[in-house]
C-alpha cells in the first residue's frame, strides 16, 4: 500500500488505499466497529463468493508502514486488515433501472437468499426489524456494456444484532427464520428466478469447506478456538435452515409467485 486517498465517514471508517494492483478499499484493527466488523467481512465475501455471487476480489492484507486514519479516533492499528478491490459500481436508487437490466436476474434470488444466510441487517432488514428502511448504498450493480450484474459489497454487520464473538451463541442466531436482503422493487424479478434451485445449492455447503474458512481467520482479530466452533456451527446449520424454509417463507409470507 502507497498511499490513502480517502477516508470515509463509515461505522469502521474504510478508507481507500493506492496499491500496486490498483485502489482498494481497508478496513482494519481499531475501527468503531470492532474485531467482529473484520470478521463478519472476510467469512461473508468467502461464502458469497462461494454461492457464485459477484463480489470484488478481496485479501488480508498487513498495514505496516502507512498510516491510514480514523476520522478523529486515531489510526489503523498495525497488523492483518481486511482490504478490497475498488470497482467501478451503480448504487441502487429504489428503481427498477437496475434491476430491469440484469444480465443474470437469478443473483437477486442468490442475494436474499444469502443475506437471510448470513443475517445481513446492512443491506435491507426484516419487515419488522427495528429499522426496516433498505440501505441502498449496499445494494450496486456493476456495468456490463449496456447491462448490469449484482455486485455483493459490504458484509460487516453480519450474523449476530450485537458483538460477534459475545452473541455467535445465541440460539436465536441460529433459527431465525426471517428474510433479509428484500428489497420492496425485487418481487416481479423474483418471480421467474430458480429460487429453488439456489436454495437447493445453499444445503449443499460442505461442512469441511466453512471450517477451513473460519480458520483462517487472523488470530490477531481476537476470535478464539471455541468462538471460531460456534461461528462455524452457526453457518452450517443457518444454510440448511435457509435451504428449507426460506423459499416457503418468500411464497406464503409474501406473495411470490416462484
Amino acid at each position: 500500500m502507497d498511499r490513502v486517498v480517502q477516508t470515509l465517514e463509515t461505522s469502521t471508517r474504510v478508507s481507500q488505499v493506492s496499491t500496486d494492483e490498483g485502489l482498494a478499499f481497508v478496513k482494519g484493527m481499531g475501527n468503531p466497529a470492532g474485531f467482529g466488523s473484520l470478521i463478519s467481512e472476510l467469512v461473508c465475501a468467502e461464502l458469497a463468493t462461494w454461492f457464485g455471487l459477484n463480489v470484488p476480489d478481496f485479501a488480508i492484507v498487513q498495514v505496516d508502514d502507512l498510516e491510514i486514519p480514523l476520522k478523529g479516533i486515531g489510526i489503523v492499528q498495525r497488523g492483518p486488515a481486511f482490504a478490497s478491490r475498488s470497482v467501478d459500481l451503480r448504487t441502487a436508487d429504489g428503481t427498477d433501472i437496475y434491476l430491469s437490466r440484469l444480465r443474470r436476474p437469478q443473483d437477486l434470488a442468490k442475494l436474499v437468499l444469502f443475506d437471510t444466510w448470513v443475517r445481513n441487517v446492512d443491506r435491507c432488514p426484516p419487515v419488522d426489524a427495528l429499522d426496516p428502511s433498505p440501505n441502498y448504498e449496499n445494494l450496486t450493480f456493476a456495468p456490463v456494456g449496456k447491462a448490469y450484474d449484482v455486485v455483493a459489497i459490504d458484509h460487516t454487520h453480519c450474523f449476530t444484532d450485537g458483538d460477534l464473538t459475545t452473541d455467535i451463541g445465541d440460539p436465536n442466531v441460529q433459527t431465525d427464520e426471517r428474510i433479509y436482503g428484500f428489497f420492496p422493487e425485487f418481487p416481479p424479478f423474483l418471480e421467474n428466478t430458480n429460487l429453488h434451485e439456489e436454495a437447493a445449492r445453499l444445503g449443499q455447503i460442505d461442512d469441511a469447506f466453512v471450517r477451513q474458512v473460519v480458520q483462517s481467520i487472523p488470530q490477531e482479530w481476537g476470535i478464539t478456538v471455541g468462538e471460531r466452533n460456534m461461528l462455524a456451527e452457526a453457518i452450517i446449520f443457518r444454510a440448511q435452515l435457509v435451504s428449507r424454509e426460506a423459499p416457503r417463507i418468500l411464497v406464503a409470507q409474501l406473495g411470490l409467485d416462484v
